[in-house]
């Protein structure tokens, strides 16, 4: 019984930790998910986000007339 305690217990709190680092890894991107849809509505709604200018795209994305 004192190897499976042995065994148990240490794994049970490596699993704690790694799961609270889990739930903290996806709390951070979930923040920074929000954070990223907020700066994409201010952007439309100072329409840079709508018609970027053509002079400022690269060459290869530039629609050759």
């Amino acid at each position: 019984m004192s190897a499976f305690a042995i065994f148990v217990i240490p794994f049970r709190e490596h699993f704690t930790i790694f799961a609270t680092i889990c739930n903290k890894t996806i709390l951070m991107l979930k923040k920074h998910r929000d954070k990223q849809k907020e700066l994409k509505d201010i952007r439309r709604e100072m329409g840079s986000d709508l018609s970027p200018d053509p002079e400022q795209l690269a060459p290869e994305k530039r629609l050759s007339v």
